[in-house]
């Protein structure tokens, strides 16, 4: 996929496009924006200060690229349906978690199709978990994301893997800072202590991919956690 590439932007109701505001490159090579109105697509044009507002539909006929966002990739290839065009060789990217075939309707005609998530960091880089077309990988890259690749349908494990990190962490840390506060630390040092035992940890079980051994109350713990996340 050619890195000038002009790209398309549709999106469903008053949704941020974090896409293109992690990715200010691809911001840069936006060219029309198409939402439910054509004062929402102003509004994303002025967020982003890029592209064009656009009132019709017809406006991304000659679009290369396609990035859908604020609605389910079915809707969004609904969507797309109503434009009489040629599919083959366009991209096509939807804007959420991975799915297991995200427009076949698209991708029957020719297109690549890609569900695109954008994984918090607190690195200040763009991380986007990517399943469908290597084009999708291509592109990201060429404007400065780093690309992780996932397997179609894996949505549910994407799903149950990020509600266990974002719902366990937290309550393990906290069970932890009420012990160390417990021991009398000072609300500073018992977040040095947080802080430095907790990236230990991490790092350790990434190097070695093993785990210490766990007490009876802690499996019970992760085991309820893995369960609330839908892990079988």
């Amino acid at each position: 996929m050619n890195k000038k590439a002009r790209i398309a932007l549709l999106v469903s109701g008053p949704t941020r496009p974090e896409l293109l505001i992690a990715l200010p490159a691809l911001a840069r090579a936006l060219g029309p924006v198409k939402s439910n109105t054509f004062q929402q697509a102003r509004r994303v044009v002025n967020a982003l200060r890029h592209g064009e507002a656009a009132r019709t539909l017809d406006s991304l006929r000659d679009a290369k690229v396609i990035l859908c966002a604020g609605a389910s990739a079915g809707e969004m290839a609904k969507t797309l349906g109503q434009i009489e065009r040629n599919w083959r060789g366009t991209l096509v990217l939807f804007a959420g978690p991975p799915e297991t075939d995200a427009a076949p309707s698209l991708s029957q005609q020719g297109a690549h199709t890609a569900t695109v998530t954008l994984l918090p960091s607190a690195r200040g880089k763009a991380f986007c978990l990517v399943s469908g077309s290597a084009e999708a990988s291509k592109l990201l890259r060429s404007h400065g994301a780093r690309v992780l690749r996932a397997s179609k349908g894996s949505a549910r494990d994407y799903r149950a893997a990020a509600g266990l990190i974002a719902q366990s962490i937290p309550q393990i840390l906290e069970a932890a800072a009420a012990k160390l506060s417990h021991a009398g630390l000072s609300t500073a040092d018992l977040r040095t202590v947080l802080e430095e035992q907790s990236a230990v940890a991490i790092r350790s079980y990434l190097r070695t991919r093993k785990r210490p051994g766990l007490s009876e109350e802690i499996k019970r713990f992760a085991a309820r956690m893995a369960s609330d996340a839908g892990v079988p």
